[in-house]
């Protein structure tokens, strides 16, 4: 990393550098959290399962109900994850208000 001379003094155009380096590694990094990410990405009835905590038999009656939104893809069920937070914030419960 960033070394000192063998007196006191430290290398100021080394100094110089490293920071310019780290500028530019920060500048890539921003760009890069600014590029769009991918909207809708689907899980499969397991995944679906584990996000939710429930049941496989739990996750397919929630989609025989009408209350989770899926997609076939061939044979197999898929789900977009937007449709599983649409349901988990639909049935949220906000906490009580403290009485402190």
């Amino acid at each position: 990393m960033w070394q000192e001379n063998k007196t006191t003094e430290p290398n100021y155009e080394q100094l110089h550098l490293r920071v310019m380096q780290l500028e530019s590694k920060i500048e890539k990094l921003i760009e890069k959290s600014l590029e769009p990410q991918p909207k809708e990405t689907y899980m499969d009835v397991a995944s679906a399962c584990r996000f939710l905590g429930i049941s496989r038999v739990g996750i397919y009656r929630l989609m025989r109900n009408g209350e989770l939104g899926f997609t076939h893809i061939g044979r197999q069920r898929r789900i977009l994850v937007s449709e599983l937070n649409k349901y988990t914030n639909k049935n949220k419960v906000n906490a009580l208000p403290s009485i402190l």
